[in-house]
């Protein structure tokens, strides 16, 4: 599977992720809980890329899509989550 990192890692910080890392499996799974685990959800995975917001760009942008679309907002038990999902969705042609 080939994956344009460069794209990945521009478009989120775009949204305000503008922090990645890479992580091994086994370090990985020892900071979640079970049912996260790589060997449930992808089991031929080697190492993880993390995603993090450093400063104010995801709330900026979380802010700027609820001026955009206020039901993101009023209809969701949790915007800033569902906006994160909504991000990475919008990015996952990446992955080939």
């Amino acid at each position: 599977m080939a994956v344009d990192v460069a794209e990945l890692v521009s478009r989120l910080s775009e949204v305000g992720l503008n922090h990645a890392g890479v992580v091994d499996v086994s370090t990985y799974n020892a900071g979640v809980q079970p049912a996260l685990h790589t060997h449930t959800l992808a089991p031929w995975a080697r190492s993880i890329v993390v995603f993090a917001s450093g400063g104010a760009a995801l709330w900026d942008a979380l802010l700027s899509d609820l001026r955009q679309d206020p039901s993101h907002f009023t209809e969701s038990t949790h915007p800033l989550d569902d906006f994160v999902r909504r991000s990475l969705e919008g990015v996952t042609h990446v992955f080939g």
